[in-house]
């Protein structure tokens, strides 16, 4: 069976930087929710990367993202 297009296509995420004075805000949340949105409108996983160390693992889990790789520095997350 060939599979079609669709399954090699990936919605990314970059760059979902705020400066400290709009941290906390639920800025960030919400540019993911719609990003997720306009993916899964057009069948395609959303992905992104995040620094080990960054406090956005959670909330990027929370939104139903989950770790599909990893760099020595990196995690590479997910979302359907």
């Amino acid at each position: 069976m060939i599979p079609s297009v669709s399954e090699f296509l990936t919605w990314i995420l970059r760059e979902n930087f705020r400066s400290g004075t709009y941290q906390g805000q639920g800025i960030g949340p919400h540019v993911v929710r719609e990003e997720l949105e306009k993916a899964r409108a057009v069948g395609m996983p959303l992905r992104l990367h995040v620094l080990k160390q960054s406090r956005a693992i959670a909330l990027y889990e929370r939104l139903g993202f989950t770790r599909c790789g990893e760099t020595p520095t990196q995690y590479w997350m997910a979302a359907v």
